[in-house]
């Protein structure tokens, strides 16, 4: 998944982690390392199966430009885990991101 980096990104990130908790799907994100953000701490600290840091920044195909931010590759994986590494329950899943995350 590589989603709009705008306004709705955090219910980009949302919808790929429920879609692994809930779905038992396996996600692979390509998303702005925006370590500082709501969605950050509530979706990807606590529940990435993986977090992969790119080195420099992503550039796609023959454009003369690179992005501005650094990026990452986060992975949701159909086992979903808290923290701690136990697994989640599925009342225990995070509600869906709205556009004021």
């Amino acid at each position: 998944m590589n989603p709009p980096y705008g306004k709705a990104l955090p219910q980009w990130v949302s919808k790929a982690y429920r879609s692994a908790c809930i779905f038992g799907a396996t996600v692979v994100c390509l998303l702005p390392a925006r370590t500082d953000t709501a969605w950050w701490h509530d979706y990807v600290l606590p529940y990435a199966a993986e977090i992969r840091y790119l080195r420099g920044r992503v550039q796609f195909g023959g454009a003369s430009n690179s992005a501005p931010f650094p990026s990452v590759i986060v992975v949701f994986a159909p086992a979903c885990r808290t923290a701690t590494g136990e697994p989640t329950e599925h009342a225990e899943i995070a509600p869906p991101a709205t556009l004021t995350d």
